[in-house]
């Protein structure tokens, strides 16, 4: 059950340049296009990533647990696949837009005024989550073949890369312009996602990961809260931000936030690494591969993670001079902020993967619902004496801190061990 420190370096070496091709790719596109035009693009980007949670009913995350039992049984049902990774998402996408067309002038006057978010841009907004679920289911059952990188590649960094490429190709054809952003984004994840479909149906014949014959699982509603609440929470700030700030100020927040968040890439990794440990931990009732991969998890994250924080509070300045950070803007408060709330995350580093691994999906969706709300109490309340950035980023920080804190306590009180970094201590 433990984790060979070989393993842990070349996860390290694989995730970090998984994460680093996001990572630069987002960065990129904040370079080359204007930051108004970045801060309407990350918007409708995190807007994408929620519709792409509302029509997936949970599916990526629920397939991972299931591909990872699928391994030592007789495969799951092919027609509960087709339903969870098609039917259902482009059924509820179309429904989407239906209403859309109906309502565009009514529904444009609640989103924020940045510019090019016009009627066609929310519609390519639709197809984009459309595609972006479809992708993550497909990384899933990627996963449960075994083809970890390959997996972890196409969900957390094609679609960014893709994105890249389009602004790109503008940038150095024409300008950058959010529209053409967009559409050249969805054209290219179309392809991209066509041959995914292709590539699974071919290998899945040796496989039998999915089969007619398969089993139908133990699917919840709570594998869909989960989702859309982990999607809400993770992109909260930008949503809700984009009301806050100006474009140009959201464009900004983004690329501290992307930088910040470096932080919690060895979460990912840890995440990445036992999500399949403690499904089957779980399955087996063995509480002593439990306490392991909890501290595997712990040290994995918690270590690379303060290295990594250290890293970027060197970066801070060389990055304000790179994209040239106006001085009225005063973002060194949202730096120091947002490291802190990311080093957060990495103190209760196992809390949710235990919860939504081990029928504690529900807790896992209402501490993230727990967490959204926080944030919104704070935005309101301090509102009163200040607001933009710094505003945000304190917010964030006690939301995340009240998130944590919430899955921790669950976890620890169903099975008695204590999730949080604080037990490494103790235990030494």
């Amino acid at each position: 059950m433990a984790m060979t420190l070989s393993n842990s370096i070349s996860a390290f070496a694989v995730r970090g340049s998984v994460v680093g091709c996001n990572f630069v790719a987002m960065l990129a596109i904040g370079s080359m296009a204007e930051p108004s035009t970045y801060g309407a693009f990350v918007f409708l980007w995190s807007g994408a990533l929620l519709i792409s949670s509302l029509i997936s009913f949970g599916a990526p995350l629920y397939l991972l647990k299931e591909m990872a039992l699928s391994q030592t049984s007789g495969g799951y049902s092919a027609n509960s696949a087709i339903r969870l990774i098609f039917v259902y998402p482009a059924l509820l996408t179309a429904a989407a837009t239906s209403v859309f067309l109906l309502l565009g002038p009514q529904i444009l006057t609640l989103v924020p005024d940045l510019p090019g978010t016009n009627s066609t841009a929310l519609i390519l907004l639709g197809l984009l989550g459309f595609l972006i679920n479809l992708n993550s289911c497909m990384c899933s059952l990627f996963h449960g073949l075994n083809l970890l990188n390959t997996s972890m590649f196409l969900k957390d960094a094609a679609p960014q890369f893709i994105a890249l490429v389009s602004t790109t190709f503008f940038y150095l054809a024409a300008e950058v312009k959010l529209i053409w952003m967009l559409g050249s984004t969805v054209a290219l994840l179309a392809a991209l996602c066509l041959t995914e479909v292709l590539l699974f149906l071919h290998l899945n014949r040796r496989a039998g990961l999915i089969n007619r014959n398969g089993r139908h699982g133990s699917f919840t509603p709570y594998y869909w809260g989960g989702t859309v609440t982990g999607i809400a929470w993770a992109q909260i700030d930008i949503l809700v931000g984009a009301y806050l700030m100006t474009a140009e100020q959201l464009g900004l927040y983004n690329i501290v936030r992307r930088i910040c968040n470096f932080v919690t890439l060895p979460l990912s990794i840890a995440t990445w690494l036992t999500v399949g440990k403690f499904s089957r931990a779980f399955q087996a009732k063995d509480a002593t591969a439990l306490q392991e991969t909890v501290r595997a998890s712990l040290i994995l994250s918690n270590g690379a993670g303060a290295v990594l924080a250290l890293v970027v509070i060197a970066l801070i300045l060389p990055v304000q001079n790179f994209y040239n950070f106006p001085p009225h803007t005063n973002f060194q408060p949202v730096w120091g902020i947002l490291i802190v709330q990311a080093v957060t995350s990495l103190l209760y580093a196992p809390s949710t993967t235990m919860a939504q691994t081990s029928g504690l999906e529900a807790s896992a969706m209402y501490a993230r619902l727990w967490g959204i709300v926080v944030y919104l109490l704070l935005v309101v309340i301090l509102s009163v004496w200040f607001s933009g950035p710094v505003l945000n980023g304190v917010a964030l920080l006690a939301g995340t801190l009240a998130l944590n804190v919430f899955v921790w306590q669950r976890v620890t009180t169903r099975f008695g061990i204590d999730s949080s970094a604080f037990s490494l201590f103790r235990r030494a």
